[in-house]
């Protein structure tokens, strides 16, 4: 048993993959990937879902589900809203010909550009240091793009860039494009990378120097965003959770799920935990935590929650999906049911502050509603009509914002109607 609570995949009998693995080792190469093995060869849970919290979410009674889409006139209130910005490109701001530009943003500027020109990840450091990571055009390519990543210092200065090779996929960029990502590895290294259908593509690099340590395609789907957590690399394939070495892309370890995903499963994380509805079978949602790599409480949903929407955040605690037209939020340690709500065919982006969740509600012949809720109860604080065209929200510091494309307003609580 090791310090991750499971037990490492035995080997004893399979001296092929012995072999293998060896082979690659030698050849410098991402290492044995297990995640295309059937379920069987991995170790289950050692706890039985008999002995986990279970919940029941299937058969709500209404007046346990608020009413979004009709919101209670009386929480009404008429906000200030700030005027309309214009952001170009993540590339347009931090580039100009193709050089890196020193920060080129003044500190009131900065929530606002990164909301608006909507990089593929942005990290703030403590020390004041900044790294972000967005796409840049392949010459003659006008579908397909490679990935800028950028360390600056806290007086603004590049550190050192990077540029990851994208061009593998340029016959198939858009359709084969699953998202990409940029995460800390503790203070060692900057990882960046894209998930394609067929593939993880990964490059990391050291935060002192720059120096690449790992470029290359892992070959797992993956179903999340790859992320770091406790000096590793995490992210969840068809069948579980993979937890991958940031120097070579190798798979460490690996939690079998105990059924299957893939697209038509549901995935989520606030990358503290992990949270999974298999493709088939019973629709069962459970959470799993990252520092055991265990099972930690599981909930019967009435079907596979829509698999583009889910919002978490590790603060509150708080994981939201939606189930057919319910949006329900769930207690990510307990598993229990803290709210819901009826959103109809809408998908409510969420933000959040140390004190409230706001969600948006898209209308289709309405302008969308915003709502200011209590992240413990889903109690509703207040609620306004944000501006047309609305698609995206952000909080930072103690500004809300909502964004169109690359257009970004400021809305503040006002007072009620």
């Amino acid at each position: 048993m090791d310090h991750f609570g499971l037990t490492p995949i035995s080997l004893r009998h399979r001296p092929h993959l012995i072999a293998g693995c060896m082979l690659l080792l030698l050849l410098s190469a991402t290492g044995c990937d297990r995640s295309d093995r059937p379920d069987s060869s991995q170790q289950p849970s050692e706890s039985t879902d008999a002995q986990l919290p279970h919940h029941d979410f299937t058969d709500l009674s209404p007046d346990q589900i608020v009413d979004l889409t009709e919101p209670d006139e009386d929480a009404f209130i008429t906000p200030e809203v700030g005027g309309t910005q214009m952001f170009s490109e993540c590339r347009e701001i931090f580039e100009e010909d193709g050089e890196i530009l020193p920060w080129p943003l003044a500190e009131h500027e900065v929530s606002a550009a990164i909301f608006g020109c909507d990089p593929d990840g942005y990290i703030e450091f403590d020390d004041g240091r900044r790294a972000i990571a967005y796409p840049v055009p392949i010459p003659d390519q006008p579908r397909a793009t490679n990935l800028r990543i950028i360390l600056f210092d806290n007086e603004g200065d590049p550190l050192w860039h990077q540029r990851m090779d994208r061009s593998r996929e340029i016959n198939n960029f858009a359709a084969n494009y699953r998202g990409s990502f940029l995460t800390r590895v503790d203070d060692r290294l900057l990882c960046a990378g894209t998930r394609w259908q067929a593939g993880t593509q990964m490059i990391c690099a050291r935060l002192e120097s720059g120096n690449i340590v790992y470029d290359g395609r892992m070959k797992f789907w993956a179903g999340i965003k790859p992320f770091a957590f406790d000096g590793s690399i995490f992210s969840a394939d068809l069948n579980g959770i993979t937890q991958r070495y940031p120097f070579s892309g190798a798979e460490m370890r690996h939690r079998t799920f105990g059924e299957r995903g893939g697209r038509a499963g549901f995935y989520a994380t606030d990358e503290e935990r992990i949270y999974f509805v298999p493709s088939r079978g019973d629709t069962v949602l459970s959470g799993w935590d990252l520092a055991t790599m265990k099972k930690i409480w599981t909930a019967d949903v009435a079907a596979v929650p829509k698999g583009n929407y889910s919002e978490t955040h590790a603060e509150h605690g708080l994981l939201l999906l939606i189930v057919d037209e319910t949006l329900l939020g769930v207690d990510a340690t307990s598993g229990q049911l803290r709210m819901a709500f009826d959103v109809g065919t809408a998908t409510p982006p969420a933000a959040f502050s140390e004190d409230e969740l706001y969600l948006l509600v898209r209308r289709i012949d309405e302008s969308p509603l915003l709502y200011a809720l209590d992240p413990d109860d889903g109690a509703i604080r207040w609620v306004t009509e944000a501006p047309a065209g609305s698609l995206r929200l952000h909080h930072d510091g103690d500004v809300l914002m909502t964004r169109s494309v690359h257009t970004v307003r400021t809305i503040e609580a006002g007072v009620p109607r």
